[in-house]
């Protein structure tokens, strides 16, 4: 591969890696503006049991997913005023529309809980019973987002880029490699006569009464093949080899198909034909 198909494959992988930062700093935001809209749950709890002088402690994460509150004193948890609160903090700031909210105690035991989902019903015990004045901790676990391969696995996310880039400068290096066609053939080109044809293996060009019909690099290629055994029968294996030795692929329907292509762009002359030979390959004829 060239330099510059290699240079084409760098800029696609720091092209995608860019991408890849700013949405981690993205993340990054995200995740702490929820932190800020969760304090405001704390705020308004409190509110709800008649304090409004005792702090609500730094909202923390106890896992991936999950918010915990805690508080700086004693309170009495009002259940239908959590749900409403939470609720409106949700729906506010867009965090999600699923979630799952816990109460527990100073023991560490599950107390109150909840849950609100948009695909099933809901789960909302107890509502009208107030929770006695103890010191609670607050969980709140949103619906965890979809991860992107890159969140789950970055090594198999950078392998599959550079497969991209790779193959992105392999194609644009063949495609290079490819010459260039013209409705006229090139000056002073050899012509070799197949009927009424004129076939111009440099230029990739059959003419027919001066009407130009270009070939694609296979057919070329296999009309070449052809047009030095006018008349002969030349074996599948051989056309198979020549045909496809540059690619290491070998493969039979596609022989057929472009015998097949080249059949109908022959079909001006009716004297030239194609012929599969069973078992044994082609030929072409001119009478």
């Amino acid at each position: 591969m060239k330099f510059q198909h290699w240079f084409f494959t760098v800029v696609i992988l720091a092209g995608c890696s860019g991408i890849l930062l700013i949405k981690e700093r993205s993340k990054d935001f995200e995740r702490s503006r929820e932190l800020i809209a969760f304090r405001q749950v704390g705020h308004q709890v409190l509110l709800s049991a008649k304090d409004s002088t005792s702090r609500v402690l730094p909202v923390s994460r106890s896992s991936e997913n999950q918010y915990q509150l805690e508080f700086e004193k004693p309170f009495a948890i009002v259940p239908d005023s959590l749900v409403k609160t939470v609720n409106q903090v949700m729906q506010h700031n867009s965090i999600s529309s699923d979630y799952v909210v816990n109460v527990f105690d100073a023991g560490n035991r599950l107390v109150y809980g909840f849950a609100i989902s948009k695909s099933s019903d809901n789960i909302v015990p107890c509502l009208g019973r107030v929770l006695p004045e103890k010191k609670y901790t607050i969980k709140i676990t949103p619906e965890a987002q979809s991860l992107s391969i890159l969140s789950r696995d970055k090594f198999t996310f950078f392998a599959f880029l550079l497969v991209i880039g790779v193959s992105g400068a392999t194609y644009l290096g063949r495609r290079k490699n490819v010459p260039h066609v013209s409705s006229q053939p090139v000056a002073g080109a050899r012509a070799v006569s197949i009927g009424e044809y004129s076939f111009y293996p440099e230029s990739f060009l059959l003419l027919h009464n001066n009407n130009p019909t270009v070939l694609t690099p296979k057919e070329n290629k296999l009309l070449c093949i052809f047009s030095t055994d006018l008349n002969k029968i030349i074996d599948r294996n051989r056309l198979l080899k020549e045909g496809w030795e540059d690619e290491g692929v070998i493969t039979q329907r596609s022989l057929d198909m472009y015998v097949s292509k080249l059949r109908k762009k022959l079909l001006h002359d009716p004297h030239v034909k194609i012929t599969n030979i069973h078992g044994k390959g082609y030929c072409l004829s001119t009478s």
